[in-house]
């Protein structure tokens, strides 16, 4: 298979998802202002994908999910420490919003996550044996999870510091 059938052959909805975060990369250069709820949106996402990916792409799924499950915690705490230098969230002037200052790390992290996605789900297609293999499985889950992971340590890094404020602030005036 060429290198070229094999992009024409991938599903149009890989493409279109590839765009969507491609789109949300880019926004996340610059401070934007948000719902607090919104910072949650990439992690949930990946989350859903990455467990309707493992069940779907592994044979051994219960192996597969206990590795993303680990690959999770290990990779809140390399998100968490990745985004340690970014500035913290602060109160938009518009009541309910937040700003979130611009970065290019959410850009990088859903470009390695696509492609990483992308290569796994890639090569059990061209080696269909792989559904099968143990040692795939792991991997997958694990990469999977690692991947998510870090999505909800930067997440949980810069809105951690900013709940606890509000929630002081709101006792405080109580």
């Amino acid at each position: 298979m060429s290198i070229i059938q094999f992009f024409k052959d991938t599903p149009v909805w890989v493409w279109i998802l590839l765009i969507f975060l491609l789109r949300r990369g880019f926004t996340a250069l610059f401070d934007r202002e948000m719902r607090p709820g919104r910072l949650f949106f990439l992690p949930v996402l990946f989350l859903i994908w990455g467990i309707y990916s493992v069940t779907l792409e592994t044979y051994q799924t219960d192996l597969s999910l206990i590795m993303m499950i680990a690959g999770v915690f290990v990779g809140i705490a390399v998100g968490y420490m990745v985004w340690w230098s970014q500035p913290p969230l602060r109160n938009s002037d518009n009541p309910g919003l937040i700003v979130r200052s611009g970065t290019p790390l959410t850009l990088g992290v859903i470009i390695v996550a696509f492609s990483l996605k992308f290569v796994l789900i890639s090569a059990s297609y061209l080696q269909p044996e792989l559904h099968e293999a143990r040692t795939f499985c792991i991997l997958y889950g694990l990469l999977t999870g690692l991947v998510d992971g870090i999505f909800w340590g930067g997440t949980l890094r810069l809105f951690l510091p900013w709940y606890k404020k509000e929630k002081a602030s709101k006792q405080r005036q109580s």
